[in-house]
């Protein structure tokens, strides 16, 4: 019998590992996204014009 099916399977061990991650990816963007409105914070101000 022929496999009709073309389509690959899912691997879900690979799924499960980057699911696994997504909570240290958001406290990473949490953590970038501080930094940078820090930074901008720090270089939109009137001393900074200044310079």
């Amino acid at each position: 019998m022929k496999n009709t099916y073309n389509h690959p399977e899912l691997d879900f061990t690979r799924i499960s590992a980057l699911y696994a991650n997504t909570y240290i990816n958001y406290v990473g963007i949490a953590t970038s996204v501080f930094v940078f409105a820090f930074i901008i914070s720090q270089f939109s101000t009137v001393g900074a014009a200044y310079l």
